[in-house]
């Protein structure tokens, strides 16, 4: 079975999961190679729980569930994961937030503004989550949750009739293709510092994990003032619409 087959097929399973331990009879699970853990050491564990359908990156031959190699798991989870809530950011114009420092403050910024519009918006950001004036308790306590309970939280946007989402985006969040499967209308980038190196190594790497969120979204936002902007800008969709600040035409 192709990837293609198996989106077409999705509704047969009963539910799609990374973690072994949350495998029901009928379920798809998804082995993805964690920082500490490898989910391919699980996927005996998820067989004995009832899984019909395996998802890895290994040559494997398995008894008793289908199995299909991908190159990518997270990627192929991110895409399951919309796929299984009915691709909620299809429905939705989602603005990403990403940036060093700034990102929660920006996505509450933006949110607020759309919510003193009166225009019904979802948020998730490192220090809260809101569907229109309801606060959502999420549970995450991380900033780019998990793409299962992601897409549910924008199903949730869009069963109460949201029409925009604001999600601060990290760059750990843009590596790990946790959101992969969601449409990006506009990325927002705030600045680019030396942080964060324990895990990407490099500013190089760090920029390109941060310049992931631009390579499909219709406009991009960037920071002239910042150093990255030169780095970043060749690297936005080439179709896309560029909005720099602070606006020169508006400066005093």
């Amino acid at each position: 079975m192709s990837f293609d087959n198996l989106l077409g097929a999705l509704k047969k399973y009963k539910g799609v999961t990374d973690n072994s331990r949350q495998v029901k009879k009928g379920y798809i699970f998804v082995a993805v190679k964690g920082l500490t853990h490898d989910g391919h050491d699980f996927i005996e564990d998820a067989l004995q729980s009832g899984a019909a359908f395996v998802v890895g990156e290994k040559d494997l031959n398995l008894k008793g569930a289908d199995y299909l190699k991908v190159p990518d798991s997270r990627y192929a989870l991110g895409i399951l994961a919309a796929a299984w809530y009915g691709n909620p950011s299809q429905k939705l114009t989602v603005i990403g937030v990403t940036g060093t420092d700034g990102k929660t403050t920006t996505a509450n910024l933006i949110y607020w503004i759309f919510n003193r519009a009166k225009i019904k918006c979802g948020l998730v950001s490192t220090i809260n989550a809101r569907i229109g004036d309801e606060a959502v308790d999420t549970g995450f306590h991380v900033t780019n949750p998990e793409p299962m309970p992601l897409q549910k939280l924008l199903a949730r946007m869009v069963e109460k009739d949201c029409t925009f989402a604001v999600l601060e985006v990290t760059s750990h969040g843009l590596d790990q293709q946790r959101i992969a499967g969601i449409d990006f209308d506009t990325g927002v980038l705030t600045n680019i510092t030396h942080e964060h190196l324990d895990y990407h190594k490099t500013y190089e790497n760090y920029v390109a994990a941060k310049a992931k969120l631009f390579k499909s979204v219709k406009t991009a936002v960037l920071n002239k003032n910042d150093s990255s902007y030169a780095i970043i800008r060749p690297l936005v969709n080439p179709k896309a619409k560029i909005l720099s600040y602070p606006d020169p035409a508006l400066a005093s």
